[in-house]
């Protein structure tokens, strides 16, 4: 039998379908339009700089930049504690103004957490410094004690008005006469220079002759 539906019952409106409809329709506009801000949000706080936080609630800030840089042969401390401050964490510990001895750069790379032997922008950087610095002692005292008028001849060939010209020409036609010639000319300069420097090929070259020394000593 079919059970005769009850006329008392509350009977839908087709207006209160549509309506329903309409809402559900502007809750999805809503939400897509907060997720499109969510994101839009992320996007600023990764590409704007100063003090936030990003996605994983770790804290940034943007380090500035001086105009002037840091003259390293009497503001090497600063050079070292402002560019590696996970290193030095009390911002101290280097009390040198010039080069960093070899002594000392032992007792960092010798330290027990390993923090500076395991920093490889760290080590390089020394390691370049270390090479710069030797150089510009040894073409020092080489100008300072050389004898033979080197010197004068090179400082004269660089202070010429076409010098530039002359090493831009070189550069490009290497087999020239005048390249070569000129290449000659600075070659002593670059022996003298780079004969002290670690690592260099200067320095592999002057050592070719102590190792035929000791090969004839020691046979």
């Amino acid at each position: 039998m079919l059970k005769k539906e009850n006329d008392n019952a509350p009977k839908m409106d087709d207006n209160d379908d549509n309506d329903n409809n309409d809402s559900d329709i502007d809750n999805n506009k809503n939400d897509i339009n907060n997720k499109n801000d969510n994101d839009d949000n992320k996007e600023n706080i990764n590409s704007t700089p100063g003090n936030f936080e990003n996605e994983n609630n770790i804290k940034e800030f943007k380090l500035s930049r001086n105009e002037r840089p840091f003259n390293e042969f009497i503001e090497n401390n600063k050079l070292f504690l402002q560019c590696f401050p996970y290193l030095f964490i009390r911002g101290q510990g280097i009390d040198l103004t010039g080069s960093i001895s070899d002594k000392f750069i032992n007792h960092l790379l010798c330290q027990y957490d390993g923090r500076f032997a395991k920093d490889t922008k760290f080590i390089f950087t020394l390691f370049n410094q270390k090479q710069r610095h030797i150089l510009c002692r040894d073409v020092k005292v080489k100008a300072q004690q050389g004898k033979d008028g080197t010197f004068a001849k090179i400082s004269e060939i660089v202070n010429n008005k076409d010098f530039v010209k002359d090493v831009s020409n070189a550069v490009k036609n290497p087999d020239e006469p005048s390249s070569v010639d000129l290449l000659n000319k600075l070659q002593s300069l670059i022996k003298l220079g780079g004969m002290n420097v670690p690592f260099s090929e200067e320095e592999r070259k002057a050592a070719q002759g102590q190792i035929y020394s000791l090969i004839v000593y020691f046979g």
